[in-house]
C-alpha cells in the first residue's frame, strides 16, 4: 500500500468515528460521555490496528505509536509490518514510508476536504464533539458506546456500527471498531497510553523516539 493509502486508511477510519446522536436525551448523554477526554493537553500511546477484510484469510495487522497535543498536533507512526509515519502540526502535513523512502508534505490549507476530515478527527479525539442528528446512539455503561449512522447518513450504506471503549479513567479511548455493511471489520486499540506529558520533538521531526 502507498504511503498516500495508508494515510487515507487511517484518517478514513477515524473520522467514522465522530460520535454524533439524535434526539436531546442522547445528546446530553453522549456530550457527558465524552466530555473527560476535553481535559486532556497532550496523549501518547501504542497502537494497534487490525483489518478484517473479506475475500483474505488473514487480517492485516500494523502496529505502531500515536500522539496528539491539545493544539491538534497529530503523529501516526507505523512500525510494523512496514516503517511509516504522518505527522501534522498546524497545516502541515509531513508523511514517510520506508518502501519509496521519500517524504512527502502537503499543505491543508489548499486540500479543504482533507482538512475538514482532520479537523474532525482531531475534535473527536480532544472530546470536542459537535452532536447532529446523523447517528443513533446506544451508551453501553459509562466506558461504552455504540453508534449506528442514521438512513440519511452517507456513510450508512457502507458502515453498520461504530463502537467505542474509552480507557477506565475516561479521558482516552481504549478500542476503536468499526463494522462495515460488507462485513468488513477495522479496530484500533490503544494501550500504554500516557496522558499531559511532553512528547519528544523527535516525534515531530523524524516520526520516532530518539
Amino acid at each position: 500500500m502507498s504511503d498516500a493509502g495508508r494515510i487515507l486508511t487511517f484518517f478514513l477510519g477515524l473520522s467514522l468515528l465522530l460520535p454524533v446522536l439524535s434526539g436531546k436525551e442522547a445528546a446530553q448523554e453522549a456530550d457527558a460521555f465524552f466530555a473527560p477526554l476535553s481535559t486532556v493537553k497532550s496523549l501518547s500511546c501504542r497502537f494497534t490496528q487490525e483489518q478484517k477484510i473479506r475475500g483474505l484469510a488473514h487480517p492485516i495487522l500494523l502496529t505502531g505509536r500515536f500522539c496528539m497535543t491539545g493544539k491538534g498536533d497529530l503523529a501516526w507512526i507505523v512500525e510494523t509490518p512496514v516503517k511509516f509515519y504522518c505527522v501534522i502540526r498546524g497545516d502541515l502535513l509531513r508523511s514517510w514510508d520506508a518502501e519509496s523512502g521519500k517524504e512527502r508534505s502537503v499543505d491543508l490549507k489548499d486540500h479543504p476536504a482533507f482538512s475538514l476530515m482532520i479537523d474532525m478527527m482531531k475534535k473527536f479525539f480532544s472530546g470536542k464533539i459537535s452532536v447532529t442528528k446523523d447517528y443513533s446512539c446506544t451508551v453501553k455503561d459509562k466506558r461504552t458506546i455504540t453508534l449506528i449512522p442514521a438512513s440519511h447518513n452517507p456513510l450508512s450504506g457502507n458502515v453498520s456500527r461504530i463502537e467505542i471503549t474509552l480507557s477506565p479513567d475516561g479521558r482516552s479511548i481504549a478500542s476503536l471498531k468499526t463494522l462495515a455493511v460488507s462485513g468488513d471489520e477495522n479496530t484500533l486499540n490503544f494501550k500504554e497510553t500516557v496522558l499531559d506529558k511532553p512528547i519528544p520533538e523527535s516525534i515531530w521531526k523524524e516520526g520516532k523516539v530518539q
